[in-house]
């Protein structure tokens, strides 16, 4: 039998969490600092509703009421240990309630209890699987991933398989979407730095994107800054760390993230501009020594993308942008450009002709960088131009991207593989 109670908090709860999800379908983005503060409003008006129907609820079916309360009392980002107490609650009365667990399960992710949450995800999916389960598990997974890299890797992949398994149970779920952009991401760097997972990534964000319960959210737009910053899209990335803020003013990483890169590329392209700030005799120095430029591994035909090729030396002025195939760039070192995250090792080049390149270097262990005066040779470089507008700033130099350390030779010698590590990433997921 039903009860019109339940059914009425029911509904008040779901026209709750579409308010929060959908906010900016109704508010401006310049209303972002009040959001919380409205979706706080109309939760006390809901426990204020349930307190006044709490005797009739619970008589007619204590596990709901318990649920729906807890439910409510999560909406916000920041755990609720109301909302742990009664999402217990009601999952000891019902071990089999799906949505109990799912939302315990989000609870307890709030208080970084990853391990607690992944146990509510799994129990939930005892009764069979949902979207909710999957997508939440796939985050758990990856978040407790161990450090070794040959397990890391097994589990990361795991969790990419578990969130695409949530997009084919429904392909309109948003969140679900996002989820699976995380885990492209993190497999990127965890399982192998494949360029096509980061174009897999930014394609499951904009399928996102189509979803209004997924598009307002800041860590949506944050996590794809962090990709199209691997990506080398700078100015997409400085964008989307923007909307992230906007989105959600309180929450300071975003903000700090964009200014951290805005500086770094404004650093990199006065370091390009001022050739490293070497002085005049040691660039002519080096120079003349790139005339006869050790090219070690390079010198003869060698494998590269698995084709044997001769590689022809060249310098910078003779590059195009993309990939230069069947050419060879010797440069000398002039000067390092650490980043916020160290990822990646940025140094400067400079050819025989003195003109100056930043370089971009994947996946390098630490510890493993070059140093001013190191020869280095670049095989097939792919050349792109850094060109910024953002915020009052402009920042325009040119770059070459190496994804791993491996195809470089550096003062003639062939890299030990201990110059490669996997970057371990976590994506920022704030709340299901």
């Amino acid at each position: 039998m039903g009860c019109a109670e339940l059914d009425e908090l029911e509904k008040k709860v779901n026209e709750l969490f579409t308010f929060r999800d959908q906010y900016f379908e109704t508010h401006s983005i310049e209303e972002a600092g009040k959001k919380q503060e409205d979706v706080q409003s109309k939760l006390d008006e809901i426990i204020k509703f349930a307190d006044e129907i709490k005797e009739t609820a619970e008589k007619a079916d204590r596990v709901r009421y318990l649920y729906l309360l807890g439910r409510a009392r999560n909406v916000q980002p920041d755990h609720s240990s109301q909302a742990e107490e009664l999402l217990s609650r009601a999952t000891k009365l019902d071990h089999r309630h799906t949505a109990a667990w799912n939302e315990l399960g989000a609870c307890l992710w709030k208080r970084e209890d990853a391990v607690a949450a992944g146990n509510c995800f799994t129990r939930a999916l005892e009764s069979g699987k949902n979207p909710v389960s999957l997508r939440q598990l796939s985050m758990v997974q990856r978040q407790t991933a161990p450090r070794d890299p040959l397990q890391r890797s097994k589990q990361v992949e795991e969790s990419l398989l578990k969130a695409k398994e949530a997009v084919e149970l429904d392909l309109q779920d948003g969140v679900s979407w996002q989820i699976l952009g995380n885990a492209y991401l993190s497999a990127f760097f965890a399982i192998k730095p494949d360029p096509k997972l980061l174009k897999q990534c930014l394609v499951a964000y904009q399928r996102a994107e189509r979803d209004p319960a997924a598009r307002s959210s800041p860590e949506l737009h944050y996590n794809r800054a962090v990709c199209l910053k691997y990506e080398e899209q700078y100015q997409a990335a400085l964008e989307s760390f923007d909307m992230a803020a906007r989105l959600f003013p309180t929450w300071s990483p975003p903000a700090e993230r964009e200014k951290a890169l805005l500086q770094h590329l404004s650093r990199v392209a006065e370091m390009v501009a001022a050739r490293g700030k070497q002085k005049h005799k040691r660039l002519l120095a080096f120079t003349q020594e790139l005339t006869k430029p050790r090219l070690g591994m390079y010198a003869e035909e060698c494998t590269v993308g698995g084709r044997k090729v001769k590689l022809k030396p060249g310098l910078l002025s003779g590059l195009s942008p993309g990939t230069n195939t069947g050419r060879l760039l010797a440069g000398k070192v002039v000067c390092s450009v650490p980043a916020e995250d160290n990822v990646p090792f940025t140094f400067c080049l400079v050819d025989s002709e003195g003109s100056c390149v930043a370089v971009n270097v994947y996946n390098l262990a630490e510890g493993k960088g070059v140093i001013i005066g190191d020869t280095v040779v670049i095989p097939e470089p792919l050349l792109v131009t850094v060109d910024v507008r953002h915020k009052n700033q402009m920042v325009n130099f040119r770059l070459i991207r190496v994804q791993t350390p491996l195809l470089l030779a550096v003062n003639g010698r062939r890299p030990n593989p201990d110059v490669q590590a996997a970057v371990f990433l976590n994506t920022f997921n704030m709340s299901d």
